[in-house]
């Protein structure tokens, strides 16, 4: 039988807080992506030739 649990936001909300709070303050940041982060990542998977999209550095690590 397969059985499936949904939990409140609020709960949902801690367990990332949690995980979050977890890790050491300088990766915290890079822990979860933000909306515009993976934006920027589609963007440069889809035009990876165009130079104009974020810095050198970025495209690189966001390209296979």
């Amino acid at each position: 039988m397969n059985t499936t649990s949904i939990i409140s936001s609020a709960a949902f909300d801690l367990i990332v807080e949690r995980f979050v709070s977890s890790h050491g303050e300088k990766r915290r940041p890079k822990i979860l992506i933000t909306q515009e982060m993976y934006d920027e990542a589609i963007a440069i998977l889809k035009n990876p030739e165009d130079k104009t999209i974020s810095t050198p550095k970025h495209r690189y690590w966001k390209t296979p």
